[in-house]
């Protein structure tokens, strides 16, 4: 079945780099195939994203709650910015560069579980990103989508320019919002219940990697108090060793000691029957 452009969109930019071209190649030979030419040539327009661009789009699909909680304490900034609120501008600021960085330490660790490692040059142009989609809210909604090609950066004065950093146009996201709207809403109850059932097993997770650490944490403690007793025990069994040794040389000395008493005894009853005897006569 040929797609049309918004939905290959949306698998092609699901997927790992490495696997992007040879998926768009096969997405454009079906379009062609079909006789759809225009359709193969747009298809093949898609542009390979960029590394910091691939890890946003993973974060917007994978950590798609914490992706909402930048957006929207961006949304609040932008907010106090208009009123002109000192004290909550400072404290708001505070906890973007916070939120930020640990968004994009989070996106090393998804980039990780999903095969790659970024650098450091690209994780600076994620965190530049974040800050451009908390300034603007156009630049918001191309990083909620998930179909970056190219990281974003701004001023924080003016527009965030969205020009060949975006896989599809405004205009073609809105047509396909217009003609699937009911479509767009069952995907969008499903990916909320899917986040709802992500936030259940990972506040279960937690409970269980506590739990974990509690046990490794008794275990350490067990095995170093294993290893104490062992080494009384080896102490205690040196000790009888020792004991034994000692309780056998006396035992010894005890059965010669017996032996001379024997000896004298027997003797000191020769010289008193001698003794006797002498006296006789």
């Amino acid at each position: 079945m040929v797609k049309d452009v918004p939905s290959v969109a949306a698998h092609l930019y699901a997927l790992k780099r490495e696997e992007f071209i040879a998926a768009r190649n096969v997405h454009a030979e079906e379009a062609r195939a079909h006789g759809d030419q225009s359709l193969a040539e747009s298809i093949r327009n898609l542009a390979k994203p960029s590394a910091a661009a691939w890890v946003l789009n993973m974060l917007a699909r994978h950590r798609r709650e914490e992706i909402a909680r930048v957006l929207a304490l961006g949304a609040t900034l932008r907010e106090a910015q208009e009123n002109l609120d000192a004290d909550e501008l400072r404290g708001l600021s505070r906890q973007r560069q916070q939120l930020i960085i640990t968004v994009v330490q989070r996106g090393r660790a998804l980039a990780q579980e999903l095969g790659s490692r970024i650098s450091d040059s690209t994780a600076s142009e994620v965190e530049q990103t974040l800050q451009a989609a908390m300034a603007d809210p156009d630049a918001a909604d191309a990083v909620r989508k998930g179909l970056l090609t190219r990281a974003l950066s701004s001023s924080g004065f003016e527009a965030v320019d969205l020009a060949d950093s975006v896989a599809l146009r405004p205009r073609q996201a809105a047509t396909v919002s217009e003609s699937s709207e009911q479509e767009f809403a069952e995907a969008r109850g499903a990916a909320e219940e899917a986040e709802r059932r992500v936030s259940e097993l990972r506040s279960k997770l937690d409970v269980g990697e506590r739990r974990i650490a509690t046990l490794v944490t008794r275990r350490s403690e067990l095995m170093r108090e294993s290893q104490d007793l062992r080494e009384q025990l080896a102490a205690v069994s040196a000790d009888i060793v020792e004991v034994d040794r000692q309780a056998e040389t006396l035992h010894q000395e005890w059965r010669k000691a017996a032996a001379d008493a024997q000896d004298a005894e027997r003797e000191a009853a020769d010289a008193s029957a001698r003794f006797d005897w002498l006296s006789r006569d």
